[in-house]
């Protein structure tokens, strides 16, 4: 760390090596006028010591008003340049004035603008030199090469953080850009090199291997396009994170997998989401989850009047709180909005009528479940408990409260379950079905698949295998899952929430199918390594109660899209309350006592609930 002493002492320094140009160049400007005539340069030397303290002086009067020597040459910029410049002239003029008055005429205007430019070329020259072999030094200790993809405005700004900054241990060989009339072109002294169709012959005439990504008007479908591209040169790609990209600043993130999805943007429909959360007070529980903190995020930007979280582990809901607190001091307008951060359990009955009475909800998200498959099939009686009894707490607390909409966060493990978790899924959707027509609540569920970095993923599973084992597992070559970002989700949620008439279950189209094996190959090529040579794949066997492939829905012919292209509805099926609710009453007494809990599960499903076997006995 340098003291303050050290940088007095470089301001005065670097005050006389400017002090030093200024004489310099008064000194070659009488010269070069007066023709290297010595004698007609003799009445300057007579007159050296009125002029040149009074040069001096003027000079650095203005050097001081204009701060000249406050900011780092390493920093030199066109607005340093411009403050040098004025600073110049403006000394320079007021020293024609003076001696004009004081009727001294040894210096002509001829020679002061001699002068000013022989001292505008000295300081900016000696200041640009600096900073040149200032960053060739930095370049030295620089091993690992790299391009830019993206020449405009925000990859000139990249490529300055990158040479500035001593964190960055790579020199950029220059820009590729998909403006083919750019070829050539350069940008700072960089050449354009050519395309990203170019990239595997640019890369082994240029020996770069990481790529930075800076371009912010990219769709995501042409980012996805370019991030393929990257790959098949197998590069290293991070990169410029768009929302923090400014005129002085940018941050680089690594590319996740999502970036590979290349989904189009999700366009809601605000005003209609607005009508029903603004001015409300909403509940979500399961609120320090994956999908719970997203619809809060989501559901705090329609400015509700109040919004109750609920989970029952307080770590989660303590980060929360905290990404919240931060968020009010940047965004005023939320300061209005009542936050309120609740511990408890959706299966203390008595809690969650306590908390449903106090704060009088008039819309609720159900996202609090166990959800981690291999996990629930070694306790079952956990998985029934929390996510059918606590469901049915929540449900029966909405009724007695007068919520006007319940919306279930469900999964496609719930259809044609193989697993307790799906099976406990397709349960609370029946539930809803069965529940409907209580004459004061709008029943509702949503079910999509896979959400990409969610809790307990594959992608963090992932990351992290490649981080400490070099090994990644997979259950089986041929697996493969629908997946979704989590904002996606979130808010594929919020637009089914308007549509919610009473007792549908809503699909979120999840796109086509991944091959888990892909997604794992393409995270090791974005990790800049090579699968099955850098990072070994092993297939290890499909878990307990783990399919094969996922589906979204029992029929799809029964199925129709909704006003959203990528929400679907199902009309509600025929499940008789009575029947359904004093099955699901029976069961969860019983749970103690029952030997086998996954077949008494997957028995309990298949059951008629309406007089006429439902979709899932007829599969």
């Amino acid at each position: 760390m340098r003291s303050n002493g050290y940088f007095k002492l470089r301001r005065i320094l670097l005050t006389i090596c400017d002090v030093l140009i200024v004489m310099l160049a008064y000194s070659a400007a009488l010269i070069l006028r007066y023709e290297y005539g010595f004698s007609s340069f003799i009445p300057y030397l007579n007159h050296m010591n009125i002029i040149l303290p009074v040069v001096v002086i003027i000079h650095l009067l203005f050097f001081i008003i204009f701060q000249i020597n406050r900011s780092l040459w390493q920093f030199v910029s066109v607005d340093e340049a411009l403050r040098i410049v004025l600073a110049i002239i403006i000394s320079n003029v007021c020293v024609y004035f003076y001696f004009q008055i004081e009727n001294h005429y040894i210096l002509r205007y001829s020679v002061l603008i001699i002068a000013t430019v022989f001292i505008i070329a000295g300081m900016l020259g000696i200041r640009i030199v600096y900073r040149y072999l200032r960053l060739q030094k930095k370049a030295m200790f620089k091993s690992e090469k790299a391009i830019i993809i993206g020449a405009g405005v925000a990859g000139s700004i990249l490529h300055s953080e990158i040479r500035n900054n001593s964190n960055y241990n790579t020199k950029v060989v220059g820009y590729i850009d998909d403006a083919s009339y750019k070829k050539g072109s350069s940008i700072n002294g960089y050449r354009i090199l050519g395309t990203t169709d170019e990239l595997v012959k640019l890369k082994s005439k240029y020996k770069f291997t990481l790529a930075f990504i800076a371009i912010p008007s990219a769709s995501k479908s042409e980012l996805k396009s370019i991030l393929n591209k990257c790959q098949k040169a197998n590069l290293k790609t991070k990169l410029m994170n768009i929302s923090e990209v400014s005129d002085k600043i940018s941050k680089i993130r690594d590319v996740n997998i999502d970036d590979l999805l290349g989904r189009g943007e999700v366009e809601l429909d605000n005003l209609t989401i607005n009508d029903y959360l603004a001015g409300r007070v909403v509940l979500i529980t399961g609120a320090g989850g994956s999908i719970g903190s997203e619809l809060c995020r989501q559901i705090i930007k329609f400015n509700p009047k109040q919004m109750i979280m609920l989970d029952n582990y307080e770590n989660n809901l303590y980060n929360l709180q905290m990404e919240f607190e931060m968020l009010k001091r940047t965004e005023m307008s939320y300061n209005d909005i009542d936050l309120k951060y609740i511990i408890t359990s959706i299966t203390e009955e008595k809690a969650i009528k306590r908390i449903f009475n106090e704060y009088h909800p008039n819309v609720v998200y159900h996202a609090a479940a166990h959800k981690h498959v291999p996990l629930m099939e070694s306790v079952p009686r956990e998985a029934i408990f929390n996510n059918v009894y606590g469901t049915y707490n929540v449900i029966n607390a909405c009724i007695a409260a007068k919520v006007t909409k319940f919306i279930l966060i469900s999964s496609d493990k719930a259809v044609n379950p193989t697993n307790v978790m799906g099976a406990t899924k397709r349960m609370v959707e029946l539930m809803v079905q069965a529940m409907k027509d209580n004459g004061v609540t709008t029943l509702t569920a949503v079910r999509f698949g896979n959400v990409l970095n969610s809790n307990g993923s594959v992608i963090p599973l992932f990351k992290k295998q490649i981080e400490t084992t070099g090994v990644i597992t997979i259950t089986d070559p041929k697996i493969q899952r629908y997946f979704m970002t989590i904002p996606e989700a979130a808010q594929l949620v919020l637009q089914a929430g308007v549509y919610a008439k009473n007792g549908e279950i809503f699909v979120l189209d999840m796109g086509k199918p991944v091959l888990i094996l892909d997604l794992a190959i393409n995270l090791i090529k974005l990790s800049g390594l090579k699968p099955y040579e850098d990072i070994k794949i092993e297939f290890i066997g499909l878990r307990p109660g783990e399919k094969m492939y996922e589906e979204l829905a029992y029929d799809l012919n029964k199925f129709h899209k909704t006003k959203n292209n990528l929400i679907y509805i199902a009309d509600p099926e025929n499940v008789d309350n009575e029947t359904y609710i004093n099955a699901v009453k029976k069961l969860i007494a019983n749970l103690d006592k029952t030997v086998n809990i996954n077949d008494e599960l997957l028995k309990f499903i298949a059951e008629d609930f309406s007089g006429a076997k439902n979709d899932l006995s007829k599969s």
